[in-house]
């Protein structure tokens, strides 16, 4: 029996590191060709809300308002464990 050292093996066995970058690049080039560049669209009235400032301040007032609660314990409460609960089945069906 033969035992091979690293060196012979790896030399048996030469594997082109870059091969399978190569790979998943010419799929990905393909891809663009079948497939087309990624797209995004942002309705009319979506691009004045962001042009307002509307959509940051109305957030930003909105996780203000739940970091409070959450802050002061009143955040959690049993009838708002109810909706979630209540979605979920409706949900699940």
């Amino acid at each position: 029996m033969q035992i091979y050292g690293f060196g012979q093996i790896h030399q048996a066995h030469a594997v082109k590191p870059t091969q399978r970058f190569e790979e998943v690049r010419d799929a990905a080039a393909a891809s663009k060709t079948q497939y087309g560049p990624d797209e995004l669209e942002i309705s009319s009235e979506a691009q004045e809300v962001l042009a307002s400032g509307e959509a940051s301040t109305v957030r930003a007032d909105k996780i203000a308002n739940i970091r409070e609660q959450i802050a002061n314990g009143t955040y959690e409460t049993p009838e708002k464990l109810e909706i979630a609960m209540n979605r979920l089945f409706d949900v699940l069906g």
